[in-house]
């Protein structure tokens, strides 16, 4: 007589209702932890509860420890280990966390270069991070979804709490940034005349070879033609207008705004353009110097004072 064999299908769907029953107790044993503990503790007691129901959902005695097991065994507990506890990395997020988010937004830094940060510097990030636990692209992966509004200009961005932490993030960052030599335009033109006049000494050396007076001479050619542009944005940041180009400039404007075709803003408009008449006339009226005989009209945009004196 044949042997009769096991009803797998039973099995199975017995395995299966001891699975579910499990993870709700998991559930459950998850949320009073979380409730009843603190920091570390907090932590080490969620993984290992949640190791231990990765062990009864693959049949193993609850006693055996995972990381002694065959490798195939161990992948399939990391699997299940990583898809129960990944939902409650959000909890483990703190304001301290948050806050260091938003001081890297404010110092130029992505959301996943601050989560990279928290998972080499921080201990609990660290901890969910390691192989026995979410792993480091999980993590990371988590920290960028959850992590990714603190910054302005994001719908979630919450202003009230963190705002003075960005600002004033923000403004010890530009401070560093300005500190940083040689990034001004000043410190940049000094340093290449320098540079230049080095370069221009080197080429008075008679002992150099032909090849050595044609690096010196590209090199002097490079650093001049940079001078140049930087002295030409220089010039070109600090001009301004003569008082006979400002006067150019009011009397195309109001010519501009007084042209037909344009639109009415309330009055605002005509009212523009009576104080830019009146001050236009103002500049090119002659000003009236007081002498002790007299007076006398000076040419607007001349110097009253006495520099040119003798």
């Amino acid at each position: 007589m044949a042997e009769k064999k096991p009803n797998t299908s039973l099995q199975n769907a017995l395995r299966g209702r001891a699975v579910g029953e499990g993870r709700s107790k998991l559930q459950s044993d998850i949320k009073e932890l979380l409730n009843t503990l603190e920091g570390v503790e907090r932590l080490e007691a969620v993984i290992e509860r949640v190791q231990r129901y990765s062990v009864e959902a693959s049949g193993e005695s609850a006693d055996s420890d995972f990381q002694l097991m065959g490798p195939t065994l161990s992948d399939a507990f990391k699997k299940i280990i990583r898809q129960e506890l990944a939902p409650y990395v959000s909890s483990f997020i703190s304001d301290e966390h948050r806050e260091l988010v938003v001081r890297a937004h404010a110092r130029g830094l992505s959301t996943a270069d601050a989560a990279r940060t928290l998972i080499l510097e921080d201990r609990t990030m660290s901890r969910l991070a390691q192989e026995d636990a979410v792993g480091v692209a999980d993590v990371r992966t988590i920290l960028i979804h959850r992590l990714s509004y603190l910054k302005p200009g994001t719908a979630r961005w919450p202003e009230a709490k963190y705002g003075s932490v960005w600002r004033q993030a923000r403004e010890e960052y530009r401070q560093q940034v300005r500190d940083i030599p040689f990034t001004s335009k000043a410190e940049q033109i000094a340093l290449l005349a320098k540079n230049a006049e080095r370069i221009n000494r080197a080429l008075d050396n008679e002992e150099h070879t032909v090849k050595d007076f044609q690096l010196l001479t590209n090199s002097l050619t490079k650093t001049l033609e940079s001078l140049h542009k930087l002295s030409a944005v220089e010039e070109h940041t600090h001009t301004s207008l003569s008082p006979p180009q400002l006067v150019g400039v009011l009397e195309r404007l109001t010519v501009a705004l007084k042209a037909p075709g344009q639109l009415e803003l309330s009055g605002e408009t005509q009212e523009l353009v009576a104080v830019l008449e009146g001050l236009t006339l103002a500049l090119k009226a002659p000003r009236v110097e007081g002498t002790g005989n007299g007076t006398k009209a000076l040419p607007p945009g001349s110097d009253a004072d006495g520099d040119n004196a003798e």
